[in-house]
């Protein structure tokens, strides 16, 4: 099943410059462990982009999403 996690990062210098970045994960995700590792993945992204904030992030599947945080 194909699911593409979603980040929405905001530059910290730049609060209302926000944009959606997709990670590259090894592991193909499912509709549940997109929404249960969204946060853990978006936490590792800050701390790679100290410059940036994750406002929230989403799954997504064949065209629907599901928004988390």
């Amino acid at each position: 099943m194909n699911v593409i996690l979603i980040l929405v990062v905001c530059s910290l210098s730049h609060p209302d410059e926000c944009r959606d970045y997709r990670p590259v994960l090894e592991d193909e995700m499912t509709p549940m462990s997109c929404m249960m590792d969204g946060q853990k993945i978006g936490a590792a992204y800050v701390q790679e982009h100290p410059w940036e904030r994750v406002a929230g992030w989403r799954c997504r599947l064949g065209g629907a999403e599901r928004r988390g945080a």
